[in-house]
């Protein structure tokens, strides 16, 4: 437990002194707030002008939150892996008392568990709908899951930061799930029910149970062993 908590420290030392990193922790509640305050006045604005509302749109504000905040910190998690593994450092864990195990349950398991805490306060503070805790707990949780996948895959796939941001940027495709209920007919949105965003979108719209919560994570599951096997490689 000591050395969890020594490599777990010094991943947040390493990310207070990478710009990028710093910016990414906050993220989630700068998007809150945005969405907050922001979505009100705009909705105001075009209904003044342009007799044109945006609240039917609300839900899906609240779902990107469900989805934006683990991945934000997901991101930064697999930048920090990327910067040990540049400079060597993560192998170094690897061969002191902290070891393989250690390691990747600093900076994949811990960081999520965070994310689930940090996605149920945002959602919290900063919804626009009438959301249950039914809804907001499933829908963290299964962004829990998302996280951990987008920060395997970015690891996965990266051999250096450069790439990493490179990947991080095509990961979004991981959130047009969300998108498959307000703008795609059925059947063809369930081309979708492979994406995790697809379920935080299910609990969000519809109402959440506990078999969104099963499947979603599932799902989540299958992508991580998809690609536990070259995310071991490079880390």
């Amino acid at each position: 437990m000591r050395q969890l908590y020594r490599v777990f420290k010094m991943g947040l030392i390493q990310a207070g002194r990478d710009g990028i990193l710093l910016a990414l922790l906050p993220s989630p509640f700068l998007i809150g707030l945005v969405f907050k305050f922001g979505l009100p006045i705009l909705n105001q604005i075009l209904e003044k002008y342009l007799y044109f509302s945006i609240e039917e749109w609300y839900p899906l504000a609240d779902a990107m939150l469900a989805a934006l905040t683990p991945m934000m910190l997901a991101m930064a998690c697999a930048f920090i892996m990327l910067d040990e593994k540049d400079e060597g450092t993560g192998t170094y864990y690897r061969i002191t008392p902290a070891q393989h195990k250690t390691y990747i349950l600093s900076r994949i398991v811990l960081p999520m568990l965070w994310s689930l805490c940090c996605t149920i306060i945002v959602m919290v503070i900063f919804r626009l709908t009438n959301l249950t805790w039914t809804q907001i707990l499933i829908s963290s949780f299964i962004g829990m899951g998302m996280g951990a996948v987008i920060s395997i895959l970015i690891v996965a796939f990266s051999n250096n930061k450069v790439e990493g941001l490179a990947i991080s940027k095509l990961s979004a495709i991981t959130i047009l799930g969300l998108f498959a209920k307000p703008f795609i007919p059925a059947p063809y949105r369930y081309g979708t029910v492979i994406l995790p965003s697809f379920w935080i979108g299910e609990a969000i719209y519809n109402q959440a149970n506990i078999l969104s919560l099963i499947i979603g994570i599932s799902i989540c599951l299958l992508w991580i062993l998809l690609f536990t096997k070259r995310f071991s490689r490079k880390v």
